[in-house]
């Protein structure tokens, strides 16, 4: 009791005396710098009493090597905050480089640094050691699944059938045979569309509002059986039932977890899975030590789940590749099941998107979808009037110049991309890329330009998200078909229920996990805690979301649409979770 009375003594005097300070230092820097308004004053007051609790925090748990580490996130961390806020979307360039530039730099650096001391150290004082599982037969995920779906059972009565995005709906005319098939959209994906919707159009006489309601409810069901499981995965490893509990919460309840569920997006359904990937990867490396030897047991639901995430996804050849890689390396002693399991992976998923879709007239996603950075490169010199003549004439084999010029977006690489001639890139793609190539030295200040400002909204905190659009969702002018979105509980109920949940994604408690840099942050300080705590086996799992992050950085079309990150705000709480454990398991090289 005593203990306990010191220290609220000790943290009562530390909030007078920064409060203090900080009063001392508001008034210094007014009398400086000229006065300001009542509002400004007292938020200048938090703001210094704020950084010196963290200074007081960082002091309190300094040591040489939480300093070192901190530094390796704060300065690629403070930089990316320095530089985007330099980005100018209105000229569609950047704000004047300065030396006053310098201090604020550093001074962000400083910050992060102080901001990660403490969290290290908070991190170190309350990680516990797992202890040995206890009822490993007691099965209550179904109870989980129940619970999550009963808590998304009004959303899909509210926006019944289900929302629908552009995307989907060229899904579903191609789903009811309107539409030529083509894997732009996965044709897995599609498929999982098509069963329940023509299912339930039979069932219901050709309804096509009842035949999507089907397929809503079939995600809805696949989703909260996934995420059950996860909860009940969690609550098992850690044997903390309140952590369980929270995560089960965040299923549930979570407004874009929520209407995710019934919106019919390929992300949804490919994150889902990528989720079930990564804690099955988990679970491998904290079972099999590196340099043990491996069955094909032990590799044939991981080999599975890479599959269904390499159909679901284009560009999911390029995380199936790089899990080799990195199973091969890891587990190198049994290079040939590793070799077998995802070179099977490999194979089918080449022949299956080659010469099956092309036997079934399906037509492939075109290269030029994977080439989002060189498309606004060339749109930027163009735009910027940096093309010579030499270049605009090899160029204009590829791409209509003038178009390209007038259309760049710096966040949206379709516009550039639609300048394009798809099947000229796609016969003659060796020598497109060389001239992107050749052109690299002499336009390297340009790329770089573009690219930062394409990559933007990925790296900076502050760059705004779109997330959904609840109203708006459906597009019938997509389906030409007798499509009805009604809502079962009442037109009022919806509108009420819509701008609930539009609030409640920008609400300062949830908007930071809406935001992509955040969330692209947060998994790059997950991989720099696992370092910090010697958990060298935990990167043959989050490599999976490196390379998924990777991929997005280098194809992506556009940098500000969250679904793309949907991934990512899934495994967060899982890699959050697993910061705060002592597993020796996970430790050292284990060899």
């Amino acid at each position: 009791m005593i203990e306990k009375l010191k220290t609220i003594i000790l943290v009562k005097h530390c909030v007078i005396y920064e409060g203090v300070g900080a009063f001392l230092i508001t008034v210094c820097a007014l009398h400086l710098f000229g006065e300001t308004r009542t509002h400004d004053y007292l938020l200048m007051i938090l703001v210094f009493a704020g950084v010196f609790s963290i200074i007081r925090c960082a002091v309190s748990n300094y040591n040489k090597r939480r300093m070192g580490f901190s530094l390796v996130y704060s300065i690629p961390f403070g930089l990316a905050l320095w530089l985007g806020q330099k980005v100018d979307y209105q000229s569609m360039d950047f704000k004047n480089f300065g030396l006053s530039d310098v201090p604020l730099m550093i001074a962000l650096i400083i910050l992060v640094t102080l901001i990660s001391i403490c969290m290290l150290g908070f991190i170190d004082k309350k990680s516990y050691n797992l202890v040995k599982r206890k009822n490993d037969k007691d099965k209550k995920w179904w109870v989980y699944t129940l619970i999550i779906v009963i808590c998304w059972l009004p959303l899909f009565l509210c926006f019944f059938p289900g929302l629908i995005s552009n995307d989907s709906a060229v899904q579903l005319r191609q789903a009811i045979g309107e539409g030529e098939w083509s894997n732009w959209h996965p044709v897995l994906h599609t498929l999982f569309i098509a069963i329940p919707v023509n299912a339930g159009m039979g069932l219901f006489g050709g309804d096509l509002t009842a035949g999507i309601a089907c397929s809503t409810i079939m995600q809805m069901t696949i989703l909260s059986v996934i995420f059950g499981y996860v909860t009940e995965w969690v609550m098992k490893l850690t044997q903390k039932k309140w952590i369980g509990y929270l995560l089960l919460m965040f299923f549930a309840a979570y407004p874009i977890v929520s209407c995710y569920a019934v919106t019919m997006w390929k992300d949804v359904l490919f994150s889902a899975v990528f989720l079930l990937l990564f804690i099955k990867i988990y679970d491998l490396v904290r079972q099999k030590k590196r340099g043990e030897l491996l069955r094909f047991g032990d590799l044939w639901l991981i080999v599975l789940l890479t599959l269904f995430t390499g159909f679901l996804r284009n560009g999911g050849l390029l995380i199936v590749i790089m899990l080799l890689i990195v199973m091969w390396i890891y587990y190198k002693e049994s290079w040939r099941i590793v070799l077998a399991g995802f070179g099977g992976v490999i194979i089918i998923m080449m022949v299956v998107q080659g010469s099956v879709y092309r036997a079934l007239g399906i037509f492939s996603s075109p290269m030029m979808e994977s080439l989002s950075v060189p498309a606004q490169q060339f749109a930027y010199i163009a735009g910027s009037g940096g093309m010579d003549d030499e270049l605009s004439g090899e160029l204009s084999k590829y791409a209509n110049v003038d178009c390209l010029a007038n259309n760049y977006s710096p966040s949206n690489a379709d516009y550039a991309k639609n300048c394009f001639y798809y099947e000229v890139v796609e016969d003659k793609k060796v020598d497109f890329l060389l001239l992107w190539a050749k052109t690299l030295p002499w336009h390297l200040a340009d790329y770089t330009r573009s690219y930062v400002l394409h990559s933007y909204g990925y790296w900076y905190i502050g760059a705004s998200s779109w997330v959904l659009d609840i109203v708006h969702s459906h597009s019938e002018e997509w389906l030409k078909k007798d499509y009805k979105d009604i809502s079962l509980l009442g037109s009022e109920t919806k509108d009420l229920v819509a701008k609930v949940e539009e609030g409640s994604l920008t609400i300062v408690w949830f908007g930071w996990l809406g935001n992509v840099g955040v969330l692209f942050w947060g998994v790059c300080y997950a991989v720099f805690v696992f370092m910090y705590q010697k958990k060298y086996a935990l990167l043959v799992p989050i490599s999976a979301i490196l390379i998924y992050m990777l991929s997005l950085l280098i194809a992506s079309p556009v940098s500000w649409i969250f679904r793309y990150v949907y991934p990512l705000l899934l495994i967060m709480p899982i890699i959050m979770i697993i910061c705060f454990i002592n597993d020796k398991n996970l430790k050292g090289d284990r060899k």
